[in-house]
């Protein structure tokens, strides 16, 4: 993804190899992101970024953006916007089980217990229902489905998800009225709610606390972004549960299957075994869980190529290694990162 070329033309590639094994960093990142916007609003990368200069109220959850210079945000500077949103007397509220860099420039920091998210997000939103504190205002037109939404969750309250995420009722009673009478207000979930059990569940959710609280395509909200090349107009919407992994029947998302499942489907015997791979600027045995599992499968493949400059964990098992140029010796646009900037 941060290379055009690998990103405008891998998809030609592939489809001369042929196969339903793809695997990316999608699955062991921001998967169910994908899979929110894909539901709630008909494509893959339509990512709802954080207006930070214009909020009122931040809640953030699972996020570090002081470490990661935003996370499917594209944000310069952040440590910068924070403070000034304090300084106008704004309100950063994170909930993390860590005291990260970020909650340490928060005005509040919530320990939560790892795991329990979307008991606080369903509280959250069952709060803004109880108490009447919802209003979707200029997106009420746009909007089918909350009456549902109101019956499905109205057994999760504050009270039912103090016990199990850790977090006080009436905090959670506090945050929701916070968020709903800021002039303007953001909900925004990052590495920490989604690789967990609950990814999907808590980044719908998150959307849902900005539809239900007006503060969703609204200045000083959580917007989309316009830029000059847009992939919404450029790529496939996605899709899901299409075609299945050999070894456990686990879904695909937009064509390709979680990189978990790579390991067992080289070393698990039967017809359609992986036996060839071709990797193109990953690293999966660093960067996928068990990666001693995947780098002790790899040594059963029968053929390897990895399209990659470095000899690492990964491409030291190929056979073949295509060297590309460097980064300082080729251009670059960025095509992905453009679509997540809280600037046009």
């Amino acid at each position: 993804v941060h290379n055009y070329g690998m990103l405008t033309h891998q998809g030609n590639l592939f489809r001369h190899l042929r196969t339903n094994n793809r695997f990316s960093a999608t699955s062991v990142d921001q998967l169910p992101h994908h899979l929110a916007s894909l539901w709630l609003f008909g494509h893959k990368s339509l990512f709802p970024i954080p207006d930070i200069d214009r909020t009122d109220y931040f809640l953030m959850l699972g996020a570090n953006p002081i470490a990661s210079n935003g996370s499917l945000w594209t944000v310069p500077d952040v440590r910068k916007r924070i403070q000034a949103l304090t300084a106008r007397g704004g309100k950063l509220v994170v909930l993390d089980p860590r005291h990260t860099e970020t909650a340490r420039l928060a005005s509040e920091h919530h320990f939560i217990r790892p795991g329990s998210d979307a008991l606080f997000l369903l509280a959250l939103l069952n709060t803004l229902f109880s108490e009447g504190l919802d209003d979707m205002a200029h997106l009420g037109e746009y909007v089918t489905g909350m009456d549902a939404v109101r019956t499905a969750i109205a057994e999760f309250t504050p009270d039912y998800a103090a016990a199990h995420t850790g977090v006080e009722a009436e905090t959670i009673r506090r945050i929701a009225r916070e968020l709903a009478e800021a002039n303007a207000g953001i909900c925004y979930g990052r590495m920490g709610v989604s690789t967990q059990a609950y990814g999907a569940l808590n980044q719908w959710l998150i959307q849902l606390v900005n539809i239900a609280t007006g503060n969703l395509d609204k200045p000083g909200g959580s917007m989309f972004a316009l830029p000059a090349l847009d992939q919404i107009n450029n790529t496939s919407p996605g899709g899901f549960g299409r075609h299945h992994s050999r070894v456990r029947g686990l879904p695909e998302f937009d064509r390709e299957l979680p990189a978990a499942a790579m390991a067992e489907e080289i070393t698990t015997d039967g017809e359609n075994r992986i036996r060839a791979l071709f990797t193109g600027a990953g690293n999966p045995v660093l960067s996928t869980p068990n990666g001693a599992n995947l780098d002790a499968a790899l040594e059963q493949l029968d053929f390897m190529v990895s399209l990659d400059p470095y000899l690492n964990e990964t491409t030291r098992h190929a056979d073949v290694i295509l060297p590309p140029t460097s980064p300082l010796e080729h251009d670059h646009y960025d095509l992905a990162f453009h679509n997540n900037a809280m600037r046009n």
